[in-house]
This record gives C-alpha cells, structure tokens and sequence, in this order.
C-alpha cells in the first residue's frame, strides 16, 4: 500500500477524506495527518509518503509553501491540493508549487476518486520505470565487474596481451607505467583438513580422487567465515594502499592483488611490511589465520603472468613454513637436501614388509619433520609423497590385493597438499593410508602359509636378538620342515629367513642409535653379533652408512 499524508488545519475535513473513501481499493493507505504545513515537513522527515493531499490556506506555513519545500526535497512525491478558492489565479498557483491536481472544497468524493486512479497508475508507472533504470544499471555494473575480472584473470594467467586501453579501462587504480607486485591471499584451512580427514576415516575412505576433493571442500559455513576473514584484510590493505586492484582468483578461493609500487607509497619492502602490519593486526583481534604470498616486483606487463605463478609458489610454502605470514617468493630458497627422497619406497617397503604399523608411522613422521626442518622446496616434499603412495602401492601388489578405496587412482601430490593444506593433517592422511594398507594386506594372509608365515615372523620379531637365532630353531619352534618354511616364506614377503632376521636387527640397531646410543659394541651384540666389525658391514649393505656415522653425529 502507498501511504498518504492528509494536511488540513479543519479535523471535520480530514475525518470526511479519510471515512468517505475506500482507499485500499486504490492501493493506497493512510500514513499520518497535520494541521499545518510546518507539522506536514516535520511527518516527511519520519516517514516515506507517495501522495500528500493538502489545504492551501493553513496557518503557520500554508499549502503553498509547503508545496514549494516538500517539492525540493522530495520530488517523486504526488501532491494534490485543497482549496476553497475557484479562481484560476488560485489554479495556476497551485499547479506552479508542484501540485498534480487541485480540488475544490467542499470535496466532491465521486470527482475525487477517479484522481486517486489516475495517481495511483502514475505512481506504478514510475516505480516500474525506476525499477528499469536500476536494473539496466545494475547489469551494466555487473557486465563492467564480469568484464573486469575476467580480464585481469587472463592478464595474469598469459591469456591475453596487455594493452594500455584495456589496462586503463578495468584497473583504473594503476598507474600504466611502473612498478608492481603480485599477491595471493588465503584464509588458512584451520580445522578443516582435519574435519576432511576424519569425514574420509567415518566414509570409509574413498579411493576416487573427485569423491576424495568433495570431502576436502569446506563447508558453506566454513566459506563463508573464510572470506569474510580475507575481505578484512583486504580492506584494510586497499586502503592504506589505494594503488591497488584485486581480483578473486575462478578456482581455488585465493584472492589475487596487483599493487602499484612507487605510486602506492614505497616499494616492495614497504608493501612487505604492510602486509605484515595487517596480519598482526588481524592476529591480534583473535581473527582466522590469513596467509599472503608475494612476487617478485616487477615492470613489465606481459610479466605480469609470471608474478601470478611466483604469488601462488609463495602462498603454497605455507605448508611447510607455516601458515598466518607474509612469504615473499625472493626468500624460498631451499637449502641444500641430505636426505635422499628416492631412497624413500625402498626403505618404506621394506617397513611394511615387517608388518610394524607404529615404525611404519614413525618413518613417516621422521621423514616428513625432515623435510619441514632442512627446508625442503614443495616439490621435494611432492616427491616424497609420491614415493610413499607408491610404496604403499607396491607393498598391497606384492600381497595380492590393491589399494582401492585407500588410495586414489592417479594420486597427484601438489593437488593433495592443496586440498589438506596443513602439515599435520598431510602427516595424518598418509600414516592413516599406511595403516589401512596394512590391515588390508594382514586381512589376506590368512590363508594356511599365510598364518604359518606369521607365526614365523612373530617369533623372529621376539627373539631376533639371540645369536643362535637360525632357520632350523625357527622352524622347530613352529613344528614345520625347515625347507618348507624357507620355501612359504620367501614366497609370502619377498625375503628369506635369514633377510628378514637381518633386517630386524638393523632395524632395532638403527633405532638404537637414533636414540642415541653411541657404544657400537653394546649396538652389536643387544641385537644378537658378537663381531662388531661383521655387524658394521651388514649395516653399511643395509643403510648405505657406516654406523659409526651415527656415532660421532651430534647428539
């Protein structure tokens, strides 16, 4: 309903317009009444009105002043008048302060209704119009931000050549000559890899690298928190640098920012320092982690792409340099690897061929703290997922059973960080996958040689540290021809009797010193050589260093 203000200094006359018509009927409503025109302006202030019906002779501000007013300060409202005067002078005065019609008193109901339809088809008339000015000015603005977008995503994926009209045109912000830096700026998953894990452990664990995505998402919730976090940061970064243009990134969620240099108020290490001030500001007002990676500067446009990818590189060492920082892609840098992450599916198999669910974690652990600790890139740390998915791979093969439903059918090791994000919860994933792959293959030897095997290998893991420890005792202890179980055995793991007593031993003798025993007599006999030199040399074979490398490295 439109609502109407009746301004009359008679009360008789008000209570006659307001019982003699049915208003409703005619879409309009009754919203407030004055008795002079300094009350009416006083009601325009408090409330919207579409229709004033007025008497020009009031006392204090009259009809006609009040027209005047009302119609500069608001001029979509309909104004019709009241007079008791029938000259046209009167006419023309009204219809000169605004007035859309004029009536003379004593108000003729059945000459004043057919107005209210007409004024009631005018004001649809122009709320229809007023509503297709805004739309049509509303997908204009959306073309220009649609158009916008997509053409500061193309500049900086290399899609389309720069140009200065088109730079000029959808980043008005930028100077077309200078200086500039990229950045790529994420909320940080927080809890939500670990949700993702535990939604996978509670499903079963998919084996479908798009299923495995889905779960990986956040929930809307979760999103929506996520950027509102970002859209802080970024306001309050766009305002201290205003030489700035931001774009949201088609996949992903990252958001992407291209700030001026010199004209944004100092150079990169200024911007650096920016960025630095506003994570700690949001740290402090207790927000979710933010994490901003930054490329190098740069002056050429067609560079522009390249500064994207270097923006990103940076945002992923989040990872493993940690998460809620400023990494700036001229400091990542990776120090000079001992460890050699090929060797990884070598030594993992052999872990899991023992069977030992708990070492089997704790080399992961070992080898993914490693690579956190010596600064590895990303792409050593891809590597090293990648050998440990394929061991586990390898080790279900060799038992007769896959890896379905535990790993994906095509594991790609920089998707899956990305999707995990944190470093714990990346740990978590592959030892729970290592555990699953365990409990599947245990879960098919039990067939007769299986269980025999076993019981083999549980004697051997008890008592390997006995020197006198051989085949014939081990299959005595088990009541089975020695030949047979030298036969099932290496059948079943790959190894002989004697590898697989030689591996426990290195096994125990490695952790021994990794804990920090240095005496390689006691190493040597405590898992069952007497000859510390023979020992030595099975552990060189084993290791491919000397255990005296142990022994003088630094506690």
């Amino acid at each position: 309903m439109r609502p109407v203000l009746l301004i009359d200094d008679e009360y008789l006359v008000r209570e006659r317009l307001k019982r003699g018509v049915d208003w409703a009927s005619y879409g309009f409503r009754i919203a407030g009444e004055a008795e002079n025109g300094e009350d009416g302006l006083a009601l325009l202030e408090e409330m919207e009105i579409d229709l004033a019906v007025i008497d020009i002779n009031m006392p204090i501000i009259d009809g006609l002043e009040f027209a005047r007013i009302a119609g500069e300060r608001y001029p979509g409202m309909k104004m019709v008048f009241l007079t008791g005067y029938g000259t046209f002078d009167y006419a023309q005065a009204a219809l000169r302060a605004g007035a859309r019609d004029y009536l003379l008193k004593p108000i003729d109901m059945n000459g004043f209704k057919p107005l209210l339809a007409k004024l009631a088809a005018e004001l649809q008339a122009e709320a229809d119009s007023r509503a297709i000015q805004r739309q049509a000015m509303w997908q204009l603005q959306e073309s220009y931000a649609i158009m916008r977008e997509r053409w500061i995503r193309q500049w900086l994926e290399g899609s389309v050549l720069w140009d200065a009209e088109s730079f000029a045109k959808f980043c008005p912000r930028l100077p077309a000559l200078g200086r500039y830096a990229v950045l790529a700026v994420s909320a940080d998953a927080g809890s939500e890899g670990e949700d993702s894990l535990e939604r996978e452990e509670d499903q079963g664990r998919v084996g479908d690298q798009r299923r495995a995505d889905d779960q990986g998402r956040a929930s809307e919730p979760q999103l929506s928190a996520r950027c509102r976090e970002v859209d802080e940061l970024l306001s309050a970064l766009a305002a201290a640098w205003p030489s700035s243009e931001e774009v949201e990134e088609a996949a992903g969620g990252k958001r992407i920012v291209v700030a001026a240099l010199e004209s944004g108020g100092g150079d990169e290490d200024a911007l650096a320092r920016l960025c630095e001030e506003r994570l700690a500001v949001s740290r402090e007002a207790g927000r979710g982690s933010v994490t901003i990676g930054m490329s190098e500067p740069f002056e050429d446009p067609d560079r522009a792409s390249a500064a994207a990818r270097e923006a990103a590189e940076a945002l992923s060492y989040r990872t493993l340099r940690g998460e809620g920082r400023l990494l700036r892609h001229g400091g990542l840098s990776a120090r000079p690897q001992t460890a050699d992450w090929m060797a990884v599916r070598e030594r993992l198999l052999i872990l899991l061929r023992l069977g030992n669910g708990k070492t089997v974690a704790n080399a992961i652990d070992e080898w993914l703290a490693d690579c956190r600790r010596t600064d590895a890139s990303m792409e050593q740390l891809f590597i090293l997922i990648g050998e440990i998915a394929a061991a586990l791979r390898l080790h279900a093969a060799e038992n007769r059973c896959d890896a379905d439903g535990i790993l994906p059918a095509s594991l790609q090791p920089a998707a899956l960080v990305d999707r995990l994000a944190r470093f714990e919860t990346i740990r978590e994933w592959l030892q729970s996958r290592a555990e699953s792959v365990l409990e599947r293959v245990a879960s098919v030897r039990r067939r007769p040689t299986s269980l025999l095997v076993e019981k083999a290998k549980n004697h051997i893991d008890r008592e390997f540290a006995d020197p006198e420890l051989d085949l014939n005792g081990i299959a005595g202890t088990i009541a089975v021809n020695p030949s047979y179980l030298s036969r099932v055995f290496k059948q079943e793991t790959g190894y002989s009797v004697v590898e697989y007593v030689t591996l426990c031993r290195m096994t125990r003798a490695k952790e021994m010193l990794d804990s920090g025993v240095r005496n390689l007599t006691y190493v040597s006999e405590a898992v069952g050589y007497a000859d510390a030199l023979y020992f030595s040399k099975l552990f060189k074979k084993q290791f491919g260093v000397p255990p005296s490398h142990f022994a003088i490295r630094t506690p």
